[in-house]
């Protein structure tokens, strides 16, 4: 996962209007709380209109200034003015590729929860936070913008202590943040932008929050995620602020249900935290997308807080396959490493790796003194380097290195299995 640079004082933030129209003075309101916050905040042409409809300009103007903040080398965060409806429309237009090559923080709610998603499906982290209209109404001192410029200041990451709610279910659990606006998000099932499967290799902590929904229809999409097994994936569950609905014949609230829900299901084993301020209210708790994170549910309240990736968390690869291997370096160069170089610089690089694992042996083992960074550095992660680079090499070229170590062993086995009897 790619973390975009902290900001600095005087960092320009790019103002876009992705999807539905919004009011200028909440544009205007938005401009002086980040100059006042001491950054440099930029509305793109398009931010207010001309208006599309309902939407906030034409697709193509749209796109145009997503496009253009994106690659704009000054630009160091990109604000969504509001949500509403038409974030999906950007989306085609836009590759992981450029994303990473220009990885810089996305914040909004809501719609924009689609392009959190293009964000995660290119490696990216971005902040499911704050718009234009709660910076403009609740201003720089509201502890939800304070909490929003922490985290684009800071490496600090988030850590909040709620109160706890009545269905909570106690538990801790580690793993990635994703979620966001659980109707957004239903309409990208089956896409490889959907962020409701449950499926990572360090687990997920799910969080999902909606506006305007009956109960009938989140339970729809609930028991959909259920069926689809996503539900027995995540390691835990944050159930956020559901607002204007209301309860039905069926539930007293929103919250009953999904309690209900899980226990008609036999979820269970996994921390529940109902209620946490993070949705269409002003208490918006702005999260990291993609953020490894450890969720605490206790009789007292409710924990979350970033954690660094450990080595523990990479248990499962304790074992691994060459086959594996491949995966994980190709994940690696997908999500951090941005792009492979070119196959005749890694053989470059491979004739260097190889170069220096030759020295730490020749001074090991041979008749050169060995000096105190060769025993320091050993064997182990010089012949970790040259695996990874001859890894990239056969990655880029389409070799199977499982399948190739095999080809090689047999022939190794016909021509030698009766040479040295």
């Amino acid at each position: 996962m790619i973390y975009p640079e902290s900001l600095r004082p005087g960092d320009r933030i790019a103002i876009i209007s992705p999807a539905t129209t919004v009011k200028e003075e909440y544009i205007d309101g938005c401009v002086d709380v980040l100059r006042a916050s001491g950054f440099d905040p930029v509305v793109m042409p398009s931010a207010k209109g001309p208006a599309d409809g309902t939407f906030a300009a034409s697709v193509e103007a749209r796109v145009t200034d997503l496009k253009d903040a994106l690659h704009d080398r000054s630009v160091k965060a990109i604000l969504c003015a509001r949500g509403g409806y038409g974030c999906v429309h950007l989306i085609p237009h836009f590759n992981d590729e450029e994303i990473r090559a220009n990885a810089k923080w996305l914040i909004g709610f809501s719609d924009v929860s689609a392009l959190h998603a293009l964000w995660h499906r290119a490696g990216v982290a971005s902040v499911h936070g704050p718009m234009a209209k709660h910076l403009t109404l609740l201003g720089a001192d509201d502890p939800c913008t304070q909490a929003l410029l922490s985290i684009l200041t800071t490496d600090a990451g988030i850590d909040y202590t709620t109160e706890p709610h009545p269905l909570d279910r106690q538990g801790e659990a580690t793993g990635r943040l994703l979620g966001g606006n659980l109707a957004v998000l239903n309409g990208l099932a089956a896409t490889d932008l959907d962020l409701l499967t449950g499926k990572d290799p360090d687990g997920v902590i799910l969080f999902i929050e909606d506006i305007a929904e009956p109960v009938y229809k989140v339970e729809r999409v609930l028991t959909r995620l259920y069926l689809s097994g996503a539900l027995g994936r995540i390691r835990g569950l944050i159930v956020g602020q559901f607002t204007e609905y209301k309860p039905d014949r069926n539930h007293a609230s929103m919250e009953e249900m999904i309690s209900r829900l899980l226990g008609r299901y036999k979820i269970s084993g996994i921390p529940v935290a109902f209620g946490f301020p993070v949705g269409h209210t002003d208490f918006n708790l702005p999260l990291i997308e993609g953020d490894n994170v450890t969720l605490t549910v206790g009789k007292d309240g409710v924990k979350l807080q970033s954690v660094p990736f450990t080595e523990s968390d990479n248990s499962v690869w304790k074992e691994i396959t060459l086959s594996d291997a491949q995966k994980m370096v190709d994940e690696w160069i997908r999500t951090i490493g941005g792009r492979y170089f070119s196959e005749l610089t890694n053989m470059v690089l491979l004739t260097e790796e190889t170069g220096e694992l030759a020295r730490v042996v020749a001074r090991l083992y041979g008749d050169q003194v060995a000096k105190e960074g060769d025993l320091r550095k050993g064997l182990k992660e010089e012949i970790a380097d040259v695996l990874w680079v001859l890894t990239c090499i056969a990655n880029q070229t389409g070799v199977d290195l499982t399948e190739a170590f095999l080809e090689s062993l047999a022939k190794k086995t016909r021509r030698d299995k009766d040479r040295f009897r």
